[in-house]
């Protein structure tokens, strides 16, 4: 037990060296395009959890079980936490690292297997219609690049 915990500890110092290495430029651009999504119930409790930004149309990658429910014991599995399928999109501001509400999104797919859904910008919390939201993103590469070996790197 004790080489397994040594190991992991290890292992995150090497991958935390490793994503360093990726330079102030990438490490902005990853911040800029993580947000923070907000989803409250409607019996009150609320879902907070990360996304990554991954198509300048607004297009966001999370968790399914940030907007949904995955256990049978707090809902429906498969359901999604907001009956008027609202989320609240927050993004970081990299001064003082808090997170403030600025958009609205909802679930376009989702699948509770896979536990993963993928969100749409509607538009800001003031009610406005997204239009030219100038976001940055992240892009997916296509998995036919990835080869044995090839590092990868997740974020949000």
């Amino acid at each position: 037990q004790v080489f397994v915990s040594t190991f992991a500890l290890v292992w995150a110092w090497c991958a935390l060296a490793a994503a360093q290495s990726l330079g102030s430029s990438v490490q902005e651009r990853v911040m800029a395009a993580t947000v923070k999504i907000v989803g409250l119930g409607d019996d009150g409790q609320g879902s907070t959890g990360s996304g990554t930004i991954v198509d300048p149309r607004g297009y966001i990658l999370t968790s399914f079980h940030v907007v949904g429910f995955v256990d049978p014991k707090k809902g429906v599995p498969g359901q999604l936490i907001n009956s008027t399928n609202r989320y609240r999109v927050a993004v970081v501001d990299p001064i003082n690292l808090n997170a403030r509400p600025r958009w609205v999104a909802t679930v376009v797919r989702a699948n509770v297997r896979l536990d993963l859904a993928l969100l749409r910008i509607l538009g800001d919390v003031e009610g406005r219609p997204a239009r030219a939201l100038d976001l940055t993103y992240l892009e997916i590469n296509p998995s036919s690049r990835v080869r044995p070996g090839t590092r990868v790197w997740a974020f949000g």
